[in-house]
């Protein structure tokens, strides 16, 4: 579902999951983007920081984490999340974006 671009019915679907998951980043992980997806940012904050706790070495939770802070108006904990995704993929396009949009928000 997830993969399909249907992040609702992935949401739904990680909720029914999740007492399984027992301290597994890359459901944590999937679920904080599915979240983030679909609107509910203040969730996907928590759940991209529990990934990223247990696995900081996930630049897409970085990049995901670097989005919700973003539309937050955390314009200085964007380009941290931003930079620390470049660290892990550097030349990843959409991450120089959000940074470079991230420090000139943060002026």
């Amino acid at each position: 579902m997830f993969l399909r671009g249907r992040h609702r019915e992935a949401v739904t679907a990680y909720r029914r999951a999740r007492p399984g998951w027992s301290g597994d980043p890359e459901s944590f992980l999937m679920f904080g983007i599915a979240l983030e997806k679909t609107g509910q940012q203040v969730e996907a904050r928590r759940f991209l920081q529990a990934a990223l706790a247990m696995n900081p070495g996930a630049a897409e939770g970085w990049f995901s984490l670097a989005l919700v802070l973003a539309r937050g108006g955390d314009d200085r904990g964007a380009a941290e999340a931003w930079r620390r995704a470049l660290a892990l993929r550097p030349g990843w396009p959409e991450a120089r974006e959000g940074l470079a949009a991230a420090l000139e928000a943060g002026r």
